[in-house]
């Protein structure tokens, strides 16, 4: 149910983050998130327009049920490396 949460969440999910300003305005439809792998996990992402390294992205970390939201790809590769690290 996360993830359906999660994906339905996707279209305003810039716009509801923008008071934050972490990240620069995005306009999202479900097709615009990519889907990609990194480290067996799985991980939607939202590039920016303007071909900066930023956007939003946000991961499901099932071993300790963890939702993290990030505004960049590293970002979001950093945190499962740290995610794993902190397994052992």
């Amino acid at each position: 149910r996360l993830l359906q949460a999660m994906l339905s969440w996707e279209p305003s999910l810039s716009r509801d983050l923008e008071a934050l300003d972490l990240i620069p305005s995005l306009t999202a439809s479900p097709q615009s998130y990519t889907d990609f792998i990194y480290r067996n996990i799985d991980y939607r992402y939202l590039k920016s327009a303007e071909g900066s390294e930023r956007g939003i992205g946000y991961l499901y970390f099932p071993v300790r049920n963890l939702v993290t939201l990030a505004t960049s790809e590293e970002a979001i590769q950093r945190t499962i490396d740290r995610l794993f690290e902190q397994r052992r």
